[in-house]
């Protein structure tokens, strides 16, 4: 997932860091394809509908479940739907 760095001084005066998740941490392509899937599109479909190598599509969906924390395309739409990262018509 990728962070945002927050630097702050902590009361004793000493410079602290944390790390904040951004916003939606899905790239639009990973958007792309889990609408797809929604949609109810094979991976091969979805590398069709989007002019796409097979491969390409199976990588963002790996990049997907470790961004999202899971392993299943069920369980990323899931999660993408419950923290808004993508919309369900």
């Amino acid at each position: 997932m990728r962070k945002q760095q927050l630097t702050y001084t902590s009361r004793k005066g000493l410079k602290q860091f944390a790390y904040i998740p951004a916003k939606n941490p899905l790239t639009t392509r990973q958007k792309q394809i889990l609408i797809l899937s929604i949609q109810g599109l094979s991976s091969k479909q979805a590398a069709e509908a989007l002019g796409l190598k097979l491969n390409t599509v199976n990588s963002n969906k790996k990049n997907i479940y470790k961004t999202l924390g899971c392993n299943r395309i069920e369980t990323a739409i899931e999660i993408a739907i419950k923290n808004g990262y993508i919309e369900k018509d």
